[in-house]
């Protein structure tokens, strides 16, 4: 039940002890390779590359030929060189100008509301923590006459109803 994919022996580079230290298994049992493809590269001059480019001029030589022979044709047939689409043209073959198929950006447009604004008036004034103080105490003062007046007022409400 061993999975041929898994690495068996990994080794890692230890900085701090300047050696090769093996690295125990873990995540890697739940790796799965998905593609793989096997490839080579080839030195310049190595015997394989030269003949591999020999074959690839070769190849382009002989597109060149027919494609010189394919003018030929075109020309004896009263047609004008250059006529039929060729790659190295580089022009948009997609030139769709039919007016349905035109886009138009039309242009963008402000619309805003404004008003007029408030009245303004500056005001300034200065404030002393004494100034706080007795305000408070005159606002506390006040809830406590009011308390009491609610209270009388419901006294008074109970002798006459009952």
């Amino acid at each position: 039940s061993s999975d041929l994919n898994i690495p068996k022996n990994i080794s890692k580079y230890s900085f701090k002890e300047r050696e090769y230290k093996r690295d125990p298994p873990g995540q890697s049992e739940h790796m799965a390779i998905q593609y793989s493809m096997e490839g080579c590269s080839l030195h310049e001059d190595s015997a394989d590359y030269k003949e591999q480019d020999k074959e690839r001029v070769k190849k382009a030589e002989e597109e060149a030929e027919a494609r010189k022979a394919m003018e030929q044709e075109s020309r004896d047939a009263g047609e004008e060189p250059g006529e039929g689409d060729t790659e190295e043209s580089g022009k948009n073959q997609f030139n769709y100008s039919e007016r349905a198929a035109q886009t138009f950006n039309n242009p963008l447009r402000e619309r805003g509301v404004s008003t007029e604004p408030p009245p303004v008036i500056t005001f300034g004034a200065t404030l002393t923590q004494w100034e706080i103080y007795d305000f408070y105490m005159a606002d506390y003062a006040a809830q406590i006459m009011k308390a009491k007046m609610h209270e009388e007022a419901d006294k008074k409400g109970k002798k006459s109803g009952g």
